[in-house]
């Protein structure tokens, strides 16, 4: 489950005894009200049944996932149901206020939320200005989403949010990924997790039905795909000798491994290879999910000498390599031999094309090492075009997809001049 950082933790922790009481129900009777997230693995409520979960070292706990949910939505959302349960002081009260003051809401809105009348919180209101002169709103908004002069009041019915009720941590994290994908899709009412995925795979469908005709090969064996490798990479199946990749390693994409995995069972040929570079802070969690649909064979370990080390402040780390994941479409379907210890040039540090683009000398050895001339070469996050341009020269065929319309342009220039030279 995410450990995402959060904004929406409005109101004072609770007293000791009241937090020990709380846990000592969890331990007796387990979490029996979901942990609330937004689509980005934020905790939108339930910081105190997470803490206490986490010290009872329970690591799962029911979740309700929101999406299409705004700012906005979820400090309404927020303030709606934590009021309704807890016993706050009308001090409490005010202090947590000042944020819809902030936001611009309406006095009506906010008394909405706290359960008290107009006037209270136009006394609030008013304390606010002298505390905050910089931050007064010159304009108030409405729950409709309108914007109306100061002066103005115009309470309006909240609109209702997509929601996704999960009872593990896994499930939870495929909640939010199928809620960022469904997005403005996502119906206004309560689904479980396998209908989303599945309204999900109907809409790759349809999008990859749209791609059919849309893509140009670029030039000589070389194709370059402009879109989502989930939908782009279609007409290839099990056409693929490789797939060599760098994948973008922050938290929040960890979740497309699996669909990589997936993707990559499909257009991989049997005992095709599929080498994903990775950072290693998430490195229990891309073993799972990118085995999820291949066989786990190697770990190569990618060494970036000279220059300086990356620095992983959260980690405490300076770190000099990365590991290469090298997994197979089945039982491996050649008899080469190769090293477990592959390398860029020193200080070879490729970010000319794209700011998380690696060195072509790391690349070329890459795809040296697993693969031969004339086959065929994937990179589903095709980037500023690395993996392409050195396939190209080291006489192997390519084919990606890159996500990003102005990205996808520049990988084509260099592709492009790649060949002419």
């Amino acid at each position: 489950m995410s450990d995402a950082t959060t904004p929406w933790q409005l109101f004072p922790d609770l007293a000791d005894d009241e937090y020990e009481a709380l846990k000592q129900d969890i331990a007796e009777r387990g979490v029996l009200v979901p942990v609330e997230y937004d689509d980005t693995g934020a905790i939108l409520d339930g910081h105190h049944r997470v803490r206490a979960c986490r010290e009872l070292g329970i690591k799962d706990w029911p979740t309700v996932t929101r999406g299409g949910m705004d700012d906005d939505a979820k400090l309404e959302h927020v303030l709606r149901i934590n009021n309704a349960r807890r016993h706050l002081t009308a001090a409490q009260k005010r202090e947590a206020a000042v944020v819809c003051w902030r936001a611009g809401w309406t006095q009506t809105r906010t008394a909405a939320a706290f359960g008290v009348t107009q006037p209270a919180v136009a006394g609030w209101y008013a304390g606010y200005k002298d505390l905050y002169p910089d931050d007064a709103p010159d304009r108030v908004e409405g729950a409709d989403g309108k914007a109306y002069p100061a002066t103005i009041e115009q309470p309006t019915k909240p609109k209702p949010s997509p929601s996704i009720f999960t009872t593990s941590t896994k499930q939870q994290d495929r909640a939010a990924t199928a809620l960022r994908d469904l997005g403005d899709d996502a119906p206004a009412k309560n689904i479980d997790v396998k209908r989303a995925e599945k309204m999900v795979k109907t809409r790759h469908k349809a999008e990859a039905k749209q791609q059919t005709d849309s893509h140009v090969p670029d030039v000589a064996d070389c194709d370059l795909r402009s879109g989502d490798f989930r939908t782009a990479l279609h007409g290839i199946d099990g056409t693929v000798d490789a797939i060599i990749t760098d994948p973008p390693y922050p938290r929040e994409f960890i979740p497309l491994l699996t669909d990589l995995s997936e993707t990559a069972a499909r257009i991989l040929k049997p005992g095709g290879i599929c080498a994903v570079m990775m950072g290693q802070s998430y490195l229990p969690e891309a073993y799972e999910r990118l085995t999820h649909a291949l066989d786990y064979q190697w770990t190569i370990a990618y060494l970036t000498p000279g220059g300086q080390a990356t620095q992983l402040w959260d980690r405490k780390v300076n770190t000099f390599w990365k590991p290469v994941i090298v997994l197979t479409n089945g039982e491996p379907a050649s008899d080469r031999w190769y090293g477990d210890v592959s390398r860029s040039d020193v200080n070879d540090n490729d970010k000319h094309h794209h700011h998380w683009g690696q060195s072509e000398s790391g690349t070329a050895d890459l795809v040296e090492r697993l693969t031969t001339a004339g086959q065929l070469v994937c990179d589903p996050f095709v980037g500023g075009g690395t993996t392409a341009a050195v396939a190209i020269r080291l006489g192997r065929r390519f084919v990606g997809a890159e996500i990003e319309s102005d990205v996808y342009d520049q990988a084509r220039a260099r592709v492009a001049a790649e060949v002419a030279a």
